[in-house]
This record gives C-alpha cells, sequence and structure tokens, in this order.
C-alpha cells in the first residue's frame, strides 16, 4: 500500500483489475476476495469493454457514437469471438476498448454507462467498509479510475465518503516519496 498511502484508509483498485481493501497504516487488515474478470469485474476497463460492445450490439447506442466507435475498432463478429474466445488475455481485449469510453466521458450515454459502473463499484467493493470509511479516507489506484475521477467524486460526495488520492500508477508515488527522502 506503500505505492498508495502510509495511513490508515480504503483502498480501491479499479484499473486492469479492480479489489479493494481496508489498510490500517501498516498492514491490509480486511479485503475483498477477488474471483477474477469473470464473476467480479466491477468499474475496471473490461467491465467497460463488454458494456460498450453490449450497447453497440444490442443497438442501445446512439447512432453517431455508433458510428465512432465502429470506426475506432474491427467489430467484425469473428474477429471479437477469436479475441474473446480463442486467443489469451480476453480480459485485457476487452480492457482496450475502454480507452474509447474516456475519451468520450462527456457523451451523455458514455456518462451513464461510467455511472452505473462507478455506482455498482461503491455497492460491491467500496460500501463493505462502510463502517472504516466513517474514520479513514477512501484511496483509488488504477488508470481506470484516475481517468473517471470526477465520477467518483460525485458518488463519493453522495455518500459522503472522503476521498484521500488519485494514483494512476502507485509506482509513481513510491518514485515520488522516495525522491523526497533524498532531497
Amino acid at each position: 500500500m506503500q505505492g498508495t498511502t502510509d495511513k490508515p484508509g480504503v483502498i480501491c483498485i479499479i484499473g486492469t483489475g479492480s479489489n479493494s481493501c481496508y489498510f490500517d497504516g501498516s498492514k491490509i487488515e480486511r479485503r475483498i476476495i477477488s474471483l477474477s474478470f469473470l464473476l467480479m469485474d466491477d468499474g475496471r476497463g473490461n467491465y467497460f469493454g463488454k458494456e460498450l460492445l453490449r450497447a453497440y450490439f444490442f443497438d442501445k447506442m446512439p447512432i453517431m457514437l455508433k458510428d465512432k466507435f465502429s470506426k475506432s475498432f474491427d467489430l467484425d463478429e469473428d474477429v471479437l469471438l477469436e479475441n474473446l474466445y480463442e486467443k489469451e488475455n480476453a480480459s485485457g481485449y476487452l480492457a482496450q476498448y475502454a480507452q474509447f469510453l474516456i475519451e468520450n466521458k462527456s457523451d451523455s450515454y458514455i456518462e451513464e454507462i461510467i455511472n452505473n459502473g462507478i455506482y455498482k463499484v461503491f455497492e460491491n467493493l467500496i460500501n463493505p467498509y462502510h463502517e472504516e470509511l466513517k474514520k479513514v479516507p477512501l484511496y483509488f489506484v488504477g488508470t481506470i479510475a484516475y481517468f473517471l475521477q470526477q465520477s467518483i467524486l460525485k458518488e463519493a460526495n453522495k455518500r459522503g465518503y472522503t476521498i484521500g488520492l488519485f494514483v494512476k500508477p502507485p509506482i509513481d508515488n513510491l518514485v515520488t516519496k522516495r525522491l523526497e527522502k533524498t532531497h
């Protein structure tokens, strides 16, 4: 947790993976068991990738957005099925679509997908620590969390949670802390 904080807090990872724990300042005191992207992928890159593909293929995506999406990716059925079921790292393949979500987060339809995903993160990964969050801040780690800060802040404010910090990759904080110690 030293890449995020050295103080007590609830730490939530939303990036390639998603998970959360309560950190007492020296060790992880409590955590939610992660059962992989198939079962517990709330808010992570592949979750949003799946949501975008489902919206596209179920014809729920607004036409202009659908056109933009189809120009950004090879959405051929055979290509999709091969990447999802024949090649390794289906989770990573799905996660690549999250870039589109981030680039278009100001679109009202995309914003709704983001808000639904962030709501699930709070319900499933953060609310189990509601007692701890009365006393300690909530920290977020990961690229998805970093780029969706505004939506996360809005949901945290609704619930009365204090945000401590957003860290894109935790290595950044480790390097910064090391540099501060040497100067």
